[in-house]
């Protein structure tokens, strides 16, 4: 969470995958995502929520969270599967974290980093 909070530089980019940034990256967002779908299912109160919502906020407001979630988003579709961090995905477009354009695979604002 740090690295999204923090972090000054961009770290989403070429030397990013396969690292052990990934690993960490992967594994905060799927217990994110986790949160989401415990949410969208009302297994979670709204006050349980609320102790983790400001990091789903910022790792979905997040450019480089964005841009790596577009890459699997898209490579995902490709290969006709769910991406695993959909309900984090689902959260911050119906709240307006990340942008409409999203969807698009041809969207310009993020770059292509997996093949799709």
């Amino acid at each position: 969470m740090y690295t999204i909070d923090y972090h000054e530089k961009p770290w989403y980019g070429d030397t990013f995958h396969n690292s052990d940034m990934e690993f960490a990256i992967d594994k905060l967002l799927s217990y994110l995502s986790y949160i989401c779908y415990l949410k969208k299912t009302r297994n979670i109160s709204n006050e349980e929520f609320k102790a983790l919502e400001y990091e789903i906020v910022r790792a979905c407001s997040s450019y480089d969270v964005q841009a790596y979630l577009w890459n699997l988003y898209h490579f995902s579709k490709a290969c006709n599967a769910k991406c695993s961090f959909d309900y984090l995905i689902t959260f911050g477009l119906e709240n307006g974290l990340i942008p409409d354009s999203f969807k698009s695979d041809k969207c310009d604002e993020y770059e292509q980093r997996l093949g799709f």
